[in-house]
């Protein structure tokens, strides 16, 4: 009974494991409503959550948490933390806690009712929100663990990146943005949509458009299409040490990279740049959606022809992990720590360094199955159902590649099944036509053994391995159908031989 749980447990529980498990994410809601202001500010919070004691009424984070910095996100105009979950818990499986703002007249988690589109141009009360919400949480102690709330990293998208950036000590020139919004070069720029009261702004509202919200606890910035770029004071970053990452589509529909993200990326000393060169829009960077919204005739689920969403933000993903990982921060001080080789984030990783930043489950899983594999090389009586439960695992094992590595679903089953067929058969000529016997008068098998089972295992738990480090790298190769319908065929033909295996027992229990 106990050897069954083993195969049962080795067989599904952990092939399943590595089909869900990234990391235990939790997503709770906090109301910051101690700031006392009268402005209403929600959060939610993604973070690795741990195991602590009963008793314990703080929020559990996990041992291998990221304590000495956070990660902020700021939402574009008129959205919503959600939009960003993506973001939230794809950080927040790699061990940090990220705090997804919303803000009051805009988000719809406060009500529709208190959504008033005149909001989007009061742009320095994103910036106050975020040093609010910094605040509160240092005060809170929500963590069992105390964590640096005064290290952060703020990471925006459109209008949020424009907070991103004010936040980092960038300051903006409305009477710019109204000479821009009215001259030629505005041609396709939607944002200018937002700027249509701007000539009869007050004095009061000037100067708090135009004025500082530098916040010394941001030390890093990641601007995702940043927004208000033809109103920067460029003057105002000339000297900022900061680190930044700039990250725009060059066929934006929305925001003319030109005109915004490029004006960022240029003003801001030593920032990295990473330009999407395909179809990707402006609502790319927000989360899978399936609703049929618009935002000045730009659909915000729908994206252009080509652009596969959930593999833009997959390659993201990597690209922040490796901006945001390296502690190159500016101390509170304002001195530069040692510096770092510049290009390291995005240099290619070693094996060693591969090795390092795989979850600590993956090996948990080799582990297991090599356990497994050995078991196969001795000589057994089995009953036919156990015996059936390696070649079903290993089959589930390798068909969830073909759904985690593939966008064409239909076809890439269809490659896999063509590359099982066709192994089945060349291994049927070739296995040894006893290798699985029937004990007479019972309902057991006799397996004999041998180190090949072990030999497949491995070579589908690499194949495995290998193309989830490659989709982590951005081997921007697998994102092309022919390489997809390779890897689902190759899968298929590494199941070749258990489909086999299995086949011969299913005609020994019937001998």
């Amino acid at each position: 009974m106990v050897r069954w749980w083993l195969y049962l447990l080795a067989v599904f529980v952990l092939p399943l494991l590595s089909m869900v498990c990234s990391g235990q994410v939790r997503e709770v809601r906090r109301d910051l409503d101690v700031i006392n202001t009268g402005r209403p500010l929600h959060v939610a919070i993604w973070y690795p959550e741990g195991v602590c004691s009963s008793g314990t009424k703080a929020l559990c984070l996990d041992e291998s948490a990221v304590t000495h910095k956070v990660v902020v996100i700021s939402h574009g105009s008129m959205g919503a933390s959600d939009n960003y979950a993506w973001i939230g818990s794809g950080l927040a499986s790699k061990g940090y806690i990220v705090v997804g703002l919303n803000h009051f007249g805009e988000s719809r988690v406060y009500g529709e009712q208190t959504q008033n589109f005149f909001v989007t141009g009061m742009v320095w009360e994103r910036a106050q929100d975020a040093s609010r919400a910094l605040d509160a949480l240092t005060k809170l102690n929500i963590f069992q663990k105390k964590v640096a709330w005064d290290n952060a990293i703020v990471i925006g998208h459109s209008a949020g990146g424009q907070t991103a950036a004010l936040l980092a000590g960038a300051r903006f020139d409305l009477q710019a943005f109204a000479e821009y919004c009215v001259s030629r070069l505005a041609g396709g720029d939607r944002s200018c949509f937002y700027a249509q009261n701007i000539k009869r702004a007050p004095s009061s509202y000037i100067s708090l458009f135009n004025g500082n919200y530098r916040d010394p606890r941001v030390r890093k910035i990641v601007l995702l299409d940043p927004a208000l770029g033809p109103a920067l004071v460029k003057q105002s970053m000339a000297g900022s040490d900061i680190p930044a990452l700039v990250v725009g589509a060059l066929h934006d529909d929305f925001l003319p990279w030109s005109h915004h993200g490029a004006r960022y990326a240029t003003a801001i000393p030593g920032a990295k740049t990473l330009l999407l060169e395909g179809n990707e829009g402006h609502f790319v960077f927000l989360s899978v959606c399936h609703y049929n919204a618009e935002v000045n005739g730009i659909p915000l689920c729908i994206d252009k022809a080509g652009v596969n969403r959930r593999a833009v933000h997959e390659g993201l993903l990597s690209r922040l992990v490796a901006f945001v990982g390296p502690d190159d921060e500016i101390p509170l001080s304002g001195e530069r720590k040692a510096p770092s080789v510049d290009d390291v984030p995005f240099a290619p990783l070693t094996v060693l360094e591969i090795l390092s930043h795989s979850p600590p489950w993956v090996f948990g899983l080799l582990i297991a199955l090599c356990v497994l594999g050995l078991m196969q090389t001795r000589t057994r009586q089995v009953r036919f159902s156990l015996a059936l439960l390696l070649p079903i695992g290993m089959l589930m094992l390798s068909m969830e590649g073909v759904f985690q590595y593939t966008d064409y679903w239909g076809a890439g089953l269809g490659f896999w099944l063509a590359g099982l067929v066709a192994v089945s058969k060349i291994v049927s000529r070739f296995m040894e036509p006893n290798i699985v016997t029937r004990i007479k008068n019972s309902d057991r098998l006799i397996m004999r053994g041998s180190w090949l089972p072990l030999l497949v295992i491995l070579g589908i738990f690499i194949t495995r391995y290998l193309l989830g480090v490659a989709q982590a790298l951005q081997f921007r190769a697998l994102d092309h159908w022919p390489l997809q319908m390779l890897v689902a065929g190759g899968l298929g033909a590494w199941s070749g031989y258990f489909a086999c295996r299995a086949r011969r027992c299913w005609r020994a229990s019937r001998s």
